[in-house]
């Protein structure tokens, strides 16, 4: 079993153990929030937004503001009616995005962000944060191992001691997050949901004060907190960005805190350029009328004048990756498999650890999966 297995088994085991134990404390959360954020199709079969919850008062709000670029949506809540009673009712609003945005949804992830304010003129703050898929967007199998800051990335560069582990158990992802706490402790949280398409939402949980591993001092009493979520938005295979959040209680509504971060699949051992691609691979092609199915390669690293690029070669094939130009130690986005006589077989631009994904210049999907897996 492999390292991220035996530990995917162990993080399993611990929350088994915090599910089951009645010597665990669970911390208190700090506030809630009960909003929906939906895409539903209408009769037509245009996409619309669906936003459903509970509004602190009876004045009912609608929307103020709502604003579309690229995949990130931003919708204003507000009820406009100064003095209200503090009773809790429901609320059901429909957000048009023609009507909104000038135009529908094409097929995709977006991030949709949702604040609200109850009065004429109080502040907005953040209510919701949610990743809600549009039509079916290409599926992505995230790969299973430890996944770090990118370093190439807005959210990646300045998380230092920041890393996961993803392990995929059909369309379940775990996940292991690990980092430290305001205080400069180490903190792990765990926690596993469904895969979609290409995001995951997962509430997490934290394990603290137990046992030490390496002496016989007295554990303070194990305590687990639950008031994480974390959401996962996979742009590849290999690379994903997070969305921490936690909410803490406001006046009259949970606030959510949120921080992002990019992740890179990267193995647990130093960096260590091309040399991680080298070894036993399948090249797979999804049509292959001329040439076999299934071929296998060996792929040895080859030193170039140009650090900016990286060169692999074996069995009649060159692999050739750009790196990063200003991040040497990022991994890189795009390969380019020809064989030795220059003839392009594949163009790729989801690059992992054990496995590439792209296609062939005539369209058609190839894959490029290693053998003896890292």
């Amino acid at each position: 079993m492999s390292l991220p297995a035996r530990l995917g088994a162990a993080f399993a085991l611990a929350l088994a153990c915090v599910a089951g134990s009645d010597r665990v404390a669970v911390a208190a959360t700090s506030g809630e929030s009960d909003t929906t954020i939906e895409a539903l199709a209408r009769a037509d079969g245009t996409p619309q937004l669906r936003l459903r919850g509970t509004w602190p008062t009876p004045c009912m709000p609608s929307i103020e503001s709502a604003a579309l670029t690229d995949r990130d949506i931003r919708i204003a809540l507000r009820s406009n009616k100064p003095l209200c009673a503090r009773i809790p009712m429901p609320f059901d609003i429909a957000v048009d995005p023609v009507t909104q945005f000038g135009r529908a949804l094409a097929p995709g992830v977006y991030r949709i962000s949702l604040y609200s304010a109850h009065t004429p003129n109080a502040a907005q703050e953040l209510r919701d944060f949610e990743l809600v898929e549009v039509g079916s967007p290409p599926v992505v199998r995230a790969e299973s191992g430890f996944w770090w800051p990118d370093p190439s990335r807005e959210g990646g560069a300045g998380a230092t001691g920041t890393g996961a582990s993803f392990e995929m158990h059909g369309d379940t992802l775990a996940v292991a997050l690990f980092g430290f706490d305001g205080l400069g402790e180490q903190t792990w949280y765990f926690g596993t949901g469904a895969l979609r398409a290409r995001s995951a939402k997962l509430e997490l949980v934290g394990l603290h004060g137990g046992t030490p591993l390496v002496d016989d001092a007295k554990a303070a009493g194990l305590a687990a907190d639950a008031n994480l979520t974390l959401r996962i938005e996979f742009e590849n295979n290999a690379r994903a960005t997070v969305w921490l959040g936690r909410y803490e209680r406001g006046e009259d509504q949970p606030k959510l805190k949120l921080r992002a971060l990019s992740l890179v699949r990267q193995p647990l051992t130093s960096y260590s350029g091309s040399r991680n691609w080298e070894g036993e691979w399948v090249l797979l092609r999804e049509n292959a009328a001329r040439a076999p199915m299934a071929e296998r390669i060996r792929l040895v690293s080859q030193i170039m004048p140009d650090f900016q690029v990286y060169v692999l070669s074996g069995d009649g094939y060159v692999l050739r990756c750009a790196r990063d130009r200003l991040t040497a130690l990022a991994p890189p986005e795009h390969c380019l498999l020809e064989t030795s006589s220059n003839v392009l077989m594949a163009e790729f631009d989801s690059v992992g650890i054990n496995r590439l994904d792209g296609r062939a210049p005539d369209g058609t999907r190839v894959q490029l999966l290693r053998v003896d897996r890292r």
